[in-house]
């Protein structure tokens, strides 16, 4: 492997990007904290941040980021999105989840997403506070969240969601080594 560090620093293309995606997006997001929209941009951004950090992370580690073609598809329909973020080389889904780094123990999965549309594996992916910033933290299966159980949110008590202690994170080298090397051909 070429570069297992963690740490993903973003450039200022990364942050524009992801600001103009927050912007087209909004409109069609579920809001399923109901938040405000100033909030449900800010949370769309770090979600998109953490997608770019562990694409990043890979291709420093010689894999191909397969799975994540319409990473900046603006879907018109709140219940359509992207299927999966990454894939394995046996075809396994991951999503990627997003924590702010020292502010949060958890990374979360609401539970509607987990009991309908499960993933494989969740990547979790820490977010400094001031967006500069990634660190790819490890990951958790499906059946992980499933044995972690629900969390209480102060933030979104209406919105039920299985969480994941930061601390209880499975190394993330065991989930790179399920995912295909990059072979210079295209996806």
């Amino acid at each position: 492997m070429a570069d297992m560090s963690r740490i993903i620093k973003f450039s200022e293309d990364d942050k524009r990007r992801v600001s103009e995606f927050a912007i087209k997006a909004a409109p069609t997001t579920l809001n399923r904290r109901n938040v405000s929209e100033s909030e449900l941009k800010g949370n769309i951004r770090v979600g998109k941040l953490a997608e770019l950090a562990f694409m990043e992370f890979l291709k420093r580690n010689g894999k191909a980021p397969r799975g994540n073609e319409d990473m900046f598809v603006v879907w018109e329909e709140q219940s359509r999105g992207d299927k999966t973020d990454f894939t394995t080389k046996e075809g396994h889904s991951i999503d990627v989840k997003s924590a702010t780094l020292k502010s949060h123990k958890y990374i979360l999965v609401p539970k509607d997403q987990l009991d309908n549309a499960p993933k494989d594996y969740y990547a979790a992916v820490g977010i400094s506070a001031d967006k500069s910033y990634a660190k790819v933290l490890g990951y958790a299966t499906c059946e992980d969240f499933k044995k972690a159980g629900l969390v209480a949110s102060k933030f979104a008590p209406d919105s039920p969601a299985y969480g994941m202690l930061l601390s209880n994170l499975r190394p993330i080298a065991e989930l790179l080594a399920l995912i295909q090397d990059d072979d210079g051909l295209p996806c």
